[in-house]
């Protein structure tokens, strides 16, 4: 997709409610774009090294499509890992690949025709007369990006678009969890899936959750969850303070588990992640939200279960019929929301407004930017800053 491009419907965020939203307003007939500022697809589902999902798929239409966007016949096909010997609660969950999750998400949409654009931040919106949302602004490597389109669904987990636009509308989300993922080799099954941690520790963690896994090189895991001070709005410090800290007790607790736990006294930790989970934030009920601009089913939460991804499908299948009935997922938006972008402007950070410097006489204003540096330092109120 080339700078200035439009369609239909922009879907930002490619967390799994921004993948089957998409999907859904592809499959009835709408150009679809779906943006995302990592890498990668999925990023609920892969970002935060989830290996599971509880519970099992329904043998439905809805159960068979979701099983077969993540857990590709390919990929499940290398599962070796011997379950025989354990109880029914060790079954009661699917083990997951975030290669496969990722390549089953890639292909579905490619085959439904909706373009994506990975590593593009949403930097501002567009609007027009009356405050319509028309497009974003992207910020990418290659600078920014203009994608205008009727409608545009926020599917991010921290719903960025509504806090570009509507900030009084979003409710802040609960503080960050630290999440923790080890994974053992030459390990026996523990008796219990759930270990309930020694308070003597003084640790910010109360349990150890167990899984198995997907491959018999590593085919025990266990997880760990930190709950802290920091917000994710804290100073840069702060955050990095606290993530040391929380790998820090992370050791600690790891040595305390092979000591305690006898199907770990031979077992050889093969694994360690470390990923932030924040719960996705609210949208405050009375907010009334511009025309043309949507909020989406996010990410799934920290105890993800096959049952809230089947929810979050209806919840995407709902928004797209909405969206389709509102008139809204049709490229016929007024002729000024594909001009070119507009010139340098000056930004008052303290009120985080743009004000054009000329008027072009686009009709279109930038609204509500956020401004990084990349060094974490926040601009001064009342600075000049050029927007290319």
């Amino acid at each position: 997709m080339t700078p200035g491009q439009s369609c239909d419907v922009v879907v930002a965020g490619a967390t799994l409610g921004g993948c089957l939203t998409a999907l859904a307003a592809a499959r009835r007939g709408a150009r679809v774009a779906l943006v995302e500022g990592s890498p990668f697809l999925g990023t609920d589902l892969t970002a935060v090294l989830r290996l599971w999902l509880a519970g099992t798929p329904p043998d439905d239409a809805a159960g068979r499509f979701l099983r077969a966007v993540l857990m590709p016949a390919a990929e499940v096909a290398e599962d070796d890992v011997d379950r025989s010997g354990l109880d029914a609660a060790w079954h009661d969950e699917t083990a997951l690949f975030r290669g496969s999750i990722r390549k089953g998400l890639l292909g579905a949409l490619d085959a439904a025709g909706v373009v994506t654009l990975l590593q593009c931040q949403p930097a501002a919106v567009l609007t027009a007369a009356g405050g319509r949302v028309g497009g974003l602004w992207l910020g990418s490597k290659q600078g920014l990006l203009q994608l205008t389109a009727p409608a545009v669904i926020d599917a991010t987990a921290a719903a960025a678009v509504l806090r570009l636009h509507t900030p009084a509308a979003v409710i802040d989300p609960p503080r960050p969890e630290h999440r923790f993922t080890l994974g053992f080799a030459a390990a026996a099954w523990p008796s219990s899936r759930r270990l309930a941690v020694d308070p003597d520790l003084g640790l910010a963690s109360s349990w150890v959750g167990f899984h198995a896994g997907r491959h018999s090189a590593c085919p025990l895991w266990a997880e760990v969850a930190f709950s802290r001070d920091a917000t994710a709005a804290g100073p840069r410090a702060d955050r990095c303070a606290v993530e040391i800290l929380a790998r820090q007790e992370a050791m600690a607790l790891l040595a305390w588990l092979v000591r305690t736990e006898p199907a770990l006294h031979s077992a050889v930790l093969a694994e360690m992640a470390a990923a932030v989970w924040s719960t996705p934030p609210a949208v405050d009920a009375a907010a009334v939200l511009p025309s043309g601009l949507w909020r989406g089913p996010s990410g799934l939460s920290a105890a993800a279960t096959w049952s809230e991804a089947l929810a979050c499908l209806d919840q995407a299948e709902a928004l797209a019929a909405a969206v389709e009935t509102a008139g809204a997922g049709r490229a016929d938006a007024p002729a000024a929301l594909t001009a070119a972008r507009p010139g340098p402007s000056r930004v008052d950070t303290a009120a985080t407004r743009l004000e054009p410097l000329d008027d072009p006489g686009l009709g279109l204003t930038l609204e509500a930017v956020h401004l990084a540096s990349l060094d974490g330092v926040p601009h001064e109120p009342g600075a000049d800053v050029l927007v290319a």
